[in-house]
């Protein structure tokens, strides 16, 4: 447990938090690019992001390439699994801080 977090708390709120931290070190991680991905609903929600990095878009690809170069076969499951923590994080922070919320929303 990270007690500087304040996501903690919520699911894939480590990764949020993480790549919060690394946006605004200017770090290129996988956390980063996940932040950088879902920043409009990170920023519709109230949570404030850093400015991008420097990085081609689709912010999407970029994390899949760096997730095929490490995993290989398995850069699919990975990415999914990173695509829907961010998505429960979202969901849970807006239902816990009652901001807009499309609850169904598979994508960030």
């Amino acid at each position: 447990m990270d007690p500087t977090n304040p996501y903690e708390a919520y699911p894939g709120g480590d990764l949020v938090w993480k790549g919060l931290n690394d946006l605004q070190g200017r770090r290129i991680t996988d956390e980063a690019l996940l932040v950088m991905i879902a920043e409009d609903r990170l920023v519709e929600i109230g949570i404030e992001v850093p400015p991008p990095l420097d990085v081609p878009l689709p912010y999407e690809h970029t994390l899949y390439h760096r997730l095929s170069e490490r995993l290989d076969n398995h850069a699919h499951f990975e990415y999914n699994a990173l695509i829907a923590r961010v998505v429960s994080f979202c969901n849970s922070y807006a239902q816990a801080n009652k901001a807009p919320s499309d609850t169904h929303a598979s994508y960030p």
